[in-house]
């Protein structure tokens, strides 16, 4: 039975307001990025995630960022994510975050650490918690977990029996 801990450092946090980027500018910022690192055939869209801020896709020559991610930060944040995003499509497949990838991110002038850090991104609408001991042991979007399979690590599989709770 797999163990359910909620991670030290949540990604989730409040939203802030002012200084925020639109959608037609978070394009325009990175088409101008791509071109400028040389990624011209390279497309950009905004897509769905909820817990990641971008993804680097080599197969389709794309890079997208989180409509959520764009909607609930401002143009620093958004810019770094794009350049993290385009130092992955600059090294290629199977690099992750090695050193190869960290030595191009540092020539783009960022840091090797994610983002995701410092960025706001929605709350999760649904709370795993422990029957038990009341733990909130996970934050999920979705109820797609099946709790038959899964406890709290403080309780164990006899006691720590989960149940979705929605987030407040």
């Amino acid at each position: 039975m797999n163990t359910l801990r909620m991670a030290a450092c949540c990604r989730y946090s409040a939203r802030r307001t002012e200084g925020l980027l639109q959608a037609q500018e978070a394009s325009s910022l990175a088409r101008e990025l791509l071109d400028e690192h040389g990624l011209h055939n390279w497309r950009f869209r905004l897509d769905h995630a909820r817990q990641r801020c971008g993804s680097c896709h080599y197969e389709q020559r794309e890079i997208t960022l989180s409509q959520h991610f764009v909607r609930l930060n401002d143009e620093p944040e958004v810019r770094i994510t794009l350049l993290h995003e385009i130092a992955h499509a600059l090294v290629g497949p199977g690099h992750g975050h090695d050193h190869h990838w960290g030595a191009v991110a540092h020539r783009l002038g960022i840091t090797t650490a994610a983002t995701t850090a410092t960025a706001q991104m929605p709350e999760p609408a649904w709370l795993l918690r422990c029957r038990h001991c009341g733990q909130t042991v996970a934050k999920r979007h979705r109820r797609s977990l099946d709790l038959d399979r899964h406890c709290c690590a403080r309780c164990g599989p006899e006691n720590g029996k989960l149940a979705w709770v929605s987030n407040p």
